[in-house]
């Protein structure tokens, strides 16, 4: 079977961000996000994902995935290249990583 989130696991994970004050919301049109998400659209199908990731790449220094697609990608050498130009310091984790 592929890797399905159920849609009420979905939908429990966006309440859980929308009502948590500790989450910043950062605006997605910014300019340098949605440049480098264009870059990353290139690499990666789902543009949605490269809005997580070029926002990461601009504010955090960890990105807590289990999307297989962004951690195969943040093997490859062009989005090494490109995190290293903008934030070097970002680390692509799995929650198993963590624990």
């Amino acid at each position: 079977t592929l890797n399905v989130i159920s849609p009420l696991r979905v939908t429990n994970g966006l309440r859980a961000i929308i009502h948590d004050d500790r989450m910043r919301r950062i605006p997605i049109h910014d300019v340098s996000i949605l440049s480098t998400a264009l870059k990353l659209r290139r690499l990666l199908r789902d543009f949605i994902d490269c809005l997580i990731i070029s926002t990461a790449l601009y504010n955090a220094d960890i990105l807590l995935t289990e999307d297989i697609d962004i951690h195969q990608l943040s093997t490859t050498s062009k989005f090494k290249e490109l995190k290293n130009s903008i934030n070097p310091k970002l680390e692509v984790k799995s929650i198993k990583e963590l624990v």
